[in-house]
């Protein structure tokens, strides 16, 4: 697994080694959620699955809030 994340409204990606979530408890149980509901439509889609945006799918997401990309590694 690799993790790579932008700051600002650059469009370069860089590689990060390290990723810190400053949360809360409800907030980190609805990142789970998303990610497992990602993990399982990634099973079912193989190849189909290129990524799935947080911000996309959880109604309470804010703009203040980092959004978190889920992106199929054998679509790089």
């Amino acid at each position: 697994m690799k993790a790579a994340g932008r700051q600002g409204e650059d469009d370069t990606a860089v590689s990060l080694r390290e990723v810190t979530l400053i949360a809360n408890p409800a907030q980190l149980r609805v990142l789970a959620q998303f990610i497992s509901e990602a993990a399982a439509e990634l099973e079912t889609s193989g190849d189909l699955f290129e990524h799935r945006h947080w911000r996309d799918c959880w109604p309470d997401w804010r703009e203040d809030y980092v959004d978190v990309i889920v992106h199929n590694a054998n679509r790089q």
